[in-house]
């Protein structure tokens, strides 16, 4: 999200209110840390400098040094800036297929500095997931698990960051509902819900063991389109993810896409802005 300062004030409320556990920031150094001092518990800021900057993976343990070296280029400068509350996240959705030396090189630069990171913000269809004699199975998050990357995340409490859209139609056209929570009809789609908003669920409880099994911040959901449709839809689609996620035994946060979305990077058509007051009187009943 990027901030204004209406924006900010409602967000600020939510969690001193405490009912704002996580947020993910683009760039806005300032409201990262006005949210942390708030009591915000997960706040994650994204550096947008660094969505192409990865350097080609190996697959192999060489690909912990180019993790290190992103650490270096670019995670330390967002440290100096931040509160060491905040969790710090440098690029988006890569989708590396054998990526998990590298984050582990990530992370034990950022742990050797007393700094925490979120990881991955994989887009949806990545990785794939697949069931094999009635078993789940995916080669990417193996490779993760394999590589340590996913027991020393763990371990040292950085964030796995997932993105989690709602679901398309068959021919890929994105739907006006979230696909992934509950419809506006009300009813479930738990098919829709284990591809889209679930999909984590597969990996959590049937792959990774127990000690790999970090905690996951949601950094974008909503409908497949991110649209915007309005207080009421918003709503409607924004309590289902509550449905879904409020007693998740791993997400510790979800973050709708996306406030205060004007600006050069033409995110207007997503803003979810106008349904702040809504969630603040919702949250209050909560």
């Amino acid at each position: 999200m990027f901030s204004s300062p209406w924006v900010q004030q409602q967000l600020v409320e939510l969690a001193q209110m405490g009912k704002l556990a996580g947020a993910l920031i683009v760039n806005d150094y300032g409201l990262a840390n006005r949210l942390a001092q708030a009591g915000c518990r997960y706040v994650v800021h994204r550096n947008t400098d660094g969505e192409n900057s990865y350097e080609p993976l190996d697959g192999t343990p060489g690909d912990a040094d180019r993790g290190r070296g992103m650490w270096e280029k670019l995670g330390r400068t967002q440290a100096a800036n931040l509160d060491p509350r905040v969790y710090i996240m440098i690029g988006n959705e890569s989708n590396a297929p054998r990526d998990g030396y590298y984050w582990l090189g990530q992370m034990q630069a950022a742990t050797a500095e007393g700094r925490k990171l979120a990881i991955f913000a994989n887009s949806v269809g990545h990785p794939n997931v697949w069931e094999v004699d009635g078993k789940w199975v995916s080669d990417t998050w193996q490779h993760r698990i394999d590589s340590g990357c996913m027991r020393f995340g763990k371990a040292y409490g950085h964030l796995a960051n997932l993105h989690q859209y709602g679901k398309h139609d068959p021919i890929g056209k994105p739907l006006s509902d979230p696909g992934s929570a509950i419809y506006p009809d009300g009813s479930r789609d738990d098919m829709a819900y284990q591809w889209y908003g679930g999909r984590h669920t597969r990996v959590w409880r049937d792959i990774l063991p127990d000690d790999c099994r970090m905690k996951i911040i949601v950094g974008e959901c909503g409908p497949a389109d991110a649209v915007f449709r309005g207080v009421a839809v918003f709503m409607s689609d924004f309590r289902g993810y509550q449905t879904r996620y409020g007693n998740d035994p791993y997400i510790v946060a979800y973050c709708y896409w996306t406030l205060s979305g004007q600006g050069a990077l033409g995110w207007e058509f997503s803003s979810v802005d106008a349904a702040l007051p809504a969630v603040l009187t919702w949250a209050r009943q909560l």
